[in-house]
């Protein structure tokens, strides 16, 4: 009995020091004081050659371009590391929209069945580049641990927006992850 209790409270220790606490109640994955959004996904069925064309066609697709977007690929361990922009909506001043570029760092990871994908290194810049800034220090103003250019206010709507988009942009990805090769045509239009 006493084993018992041993074991579930290690294991109960053991989850808790993996989950990650939101300190800003915008559930944006942060690790090891960055912004990463990980996600390690099955795909049944889906050989590594396959979803490595996948990954690689999609490169091509959202970001029109993989020759400038693709920084580093290697087909025999399944690895493609590329560079994008992602364009972010954000509520500026009395009501107006704003489109932020989103610089980021894309990683995908292709296994038999399965595959991870990583978001890291963003910088968020306002048009012409007058303003730039990143998730680390917007999430920093929100937690009075650093001065930014940002009230609070504006600094959770850029979180907001910019959680939005990353969402949207991994969902539009597994989408064609687990698509059939053949019928990966499908553009991505903002």
């Amino acid at each position: 009995m006493k084993k018992t209790i041993l074991s579930i409270a290690a294991l109960i220790c053991t989850t808790a020091a993996f989950v990650q606490k939101d300190t800003t109640g915008l559930n944006i994955p942060v690790k090891d004081g960055a912004v990463v959004y990980e996600r390690i996904m099955d795909a049944p069925g889906k050989s590594k050659a396959d979803l490595y064309k996948n990954a690689k066609q999609w490169f091509v697709d959202y970001f029109k371009s993989s020759k400038y977007v693709i920084q580093n690929e290697d087909k025999e361990d399944g690895k493609i590391v590329g560079k994008g922009i992602l364009f972010v909506a954000f509520r500026g001043a009395l009501g107006s929209n704003v489109i932020y570029n989103d610089k980021l760092s894309f990683q995908v990871d292709c296994k038999e069945n399965k595959y991870r994908v990583r978001v890291y290194e963003q910088t968020l810049s306002s048009p012409g580049n007058e303003l730039s800034t990143t998730p680390e220090s917007l999430i920093g103003k929100l937690l009075e641990k650093e001065k930014s250019p940002f009230n609070d206010k504006q600094a959770r709507r850029m979180l907001e927006s910019m959680n939005a988009t990353i969402t949207t942009t991994l969902f539009a990805f597994n989408k064609a992850m687990v698509a059939k090769s053949d019928d990966l045509q499908y553009r991505i239009c903002f």
